[in-house]
């Protein structure tokens, strides 16, 4: 259930700067992984959430066993989940996120008034599979909703722009497509078209409520009938008021292009597999744009903000880097994104001009090839990679150790990488807990020659992993791609490599479900583990777990350009 627009719009239109929800409420138990919950918490920041209250943190006893006594819905986020020693990199990516999101103004076009009638929500029906859109209002632009105490309290005009105390404004109001309005939201309305408003919208014809209904509804219709004058809506859809406008029979799709206010964001990829927020500061614009499918994304998508150099903030790791392929389209910037599966990253618009650009960029290549570039003068340069070697399966046999206590042997040997719960041993199969696979990697020498990385690419890894090489550490994975850069750690020739993973506690609570009571190993007050209810306990239930792979090897190479390819 997602109730968040509603909950921006009221932040916004009242000069709030948080925006906050009870999150990742769910019947779902022990069966979500901080990857899924990240595709569920990426949508609620583009409809404007930035910050988070957990539903919620279970405090249960040592004593009482794991997964432990917790409350029968919310999101299982406490130090009894098995990957709680890996959240750290999770948690980072929701603080950034949000501080992110906590800085400057939302940026939209459109406020749509959503009318006076009671109960009032938006979306009408809160079971939406996606991002509620106002109808006639194309992606790429955004909109706030807002209220009969907004329009008659806060509202302003300036620059032919609705403006609110706070900073919000908006280049066009919509109405809702209903007959009535209150008399006084129409006589408000009036006194901002006068002095520059443009609305949307069908005119009124009554007013809502039994109070002197006949004579404010005469008054009303006779404050339309001047607003709205020979605008039907069909061979005349615009009216001219003061300094201001009426428009009716357009969408504010088709007002707004016939404005040429172009789109805030768009892609050449599908626009329905990407979604988007745009928010502001006095220096800077800030867009976060999210991958919504499971598969990689590479596209070009142009954002609304000229002379500015864009770069790409990425808040897995806090690194920021220079947005090398852009180009300067019209009112708009093109930037090149490539997007892994669900990924998220922020594109931040400073306010250096393109004029001050570094004088040289680097980028990694992961592929051999010829590359031509264009600069942002639309200068050609073409750039030749042929020295990367292919990427390097890494192949079983591979060794794994489980804790013997969640019922699994301590070692098994793996031949080639399957899932847990597809192993013939049933402790393997049922195994909740950590894994740990060990082997010997052989890195060639020439892989690390200089401008060149090697990055170890887990390929798929249910749930979360820790790589280590030579004994250190190369990161914490929790999300695809499941990579890690290993160039400082590894030496030509062999390498132990040790990758701890970590799945979910669904899987043991399905194993005990068939044991009796002095034979279970976990232990919990919870055994619903889905909010469809049907009775637990078959094979279907079993959640994949451990290192899928495929394992590879990925060498990249170093590409210096200089200001002439600029």
């Amino acid at each position: 259930i997602f109730l968040i627009k509603e909950v921006a719009s009221a932040s916004h239109i009242y000069g709030k700067p948080y925006v906050d929800a009870e999150s990742w409420t769910t019947w779902r138990r022990w069966k979500d992984s901080p990857f899924v919950r990240k595709q569920l918490v990426d949508r609620a920041f583009c409809e404007g959430l930035n910050r988070i209250t957990y539903h919620g943190y279970s405090h249960s006893p040592k004593e009482v066993g794991y997964p432990g006594r917790t409350y029968h819905a919310g999101v299982d986020m406490n130090p009894q989940v098995i990957w709680w020693s890996k959240a750290r990199p999770f948690m980072d990516y929701l603080a950034r996120c949000c501080h992110m999101l906590q800085q400057g103004l939302f940026v939209a076009d459109v406020a749509y008034y959503y009318g006076d009638k009671a109960p009032n929500f938006w979306p009408p029906s809160a079971k939406v599979p996606t991002k509620p859109t106002l109808e006639g209002l194309e992606a790429g632009y955004d909109y706030d909703v807002v209220n009969t105490d907004v329009i008659l309290n806060r509202m302003t005009v300036k620059n032919g722009r609705i403006v609110l105390p706070d900073g919000m404004s908006y280049r066009v109001l919509v109405l809702p497509d209903q007959e009535d309005m209150p008399l006084e939201v129409l006589e408000k309305l009036e006194r901002l078209v006068s002095k520059g408003a443009t609305i949307i919208g069908p005119k009124p014809a009554t007013v809502p409520g039994l109070r002197d209904h006949q004579s404010r509804s005469t008054r009303l219709r006779e404050l339309a009938d001047t607003m709205w004058g020979p605008c039907n809506g069909t061979t005349v859809k615009q009216n001219t008021y003061g300094k201001g406008a009426v428009v009716c029979g357009l969408t504010p799709s088709q007002w707004l292009a016939g404005e040429s206010i172009e789109p805030a964001f768009s892609c050449s990829a599908e626009l329905a597999n990407l979604d988007y927020i745009h928010r502001r500061t006095k220096d800077l614009d800030i867009y976060f744009v999210r991958n919504k499918s499971l598969s990689e994304i590479k596209a070009d998508c142009l954002f609304r903000v000229k002379g500015r150099i864009p770069q790409l903030w990425d808040p897995t790791d806090g690194t920021i880097k220079p947005a090398f392929f852009f180009r300067e389209n019209g009112s708009r910037t093109s930037v090149k994104l490539n997007l892994a599966p669900s990924a998220s990253v922020f594109v931040v618009f400073g306010k250096k001009s393109l004029a001050n650009m570094a004088d040289t960029d680097v980028f990694q290549c992961f592929e051999n090839g010829q590359y031509r570039l264009t600069g942002t003068r639309g200068q050609e340069r073409e750039v030749n990679v042929d020295s990367l070697p292919e990427p390097m399966p890494v192949q079983g046999p591979w060794t794994v150790a489980f804790d013997p206590k969640w019922g699994a042997p301590a070692k098994v040997k793996l031949d080639k990488l399957v899932s847990w719960s597809d192993h013939e041993n049933e402790g393997v199969k049922y195994y909740s807990g950590s894994g740990f696979y060990s082997k010997t990697l052989d890195v060639p020498g020439d892989w690390l020659a200089s401008g060149r990385k090697v990055h170890l690419d887990l390929g798929d890894v249910r749930d979360v992993a820790e790589v280590f090489v030579n004994g250190q550490s190369a990161g914490i994975l929790w999300k695809a791609p499941f990579s890690s850069d290993i160039t400082s750690l590894v030496k030509p020739g062999q390498n132990e490599l040790k990758v701890e993973v970590m799945n979910l506690w669904i899987n043991r609570l399905i194993g005990d479900e068939s044991l009796p009571a002095d034979k279970k190993i976990t232990r919990t007050n919870i055994r619903s583990f889905d909010s469809s209810r049907a009775k637990p306990g078959t094979v279907t239930w079993i959640q994949p777990a451990g290192l899928l792979g495929p394992v590879r090897l990925v060498p990249s190479v170093r590409v210096v350009l200089d200001d002439d390819a600029r």
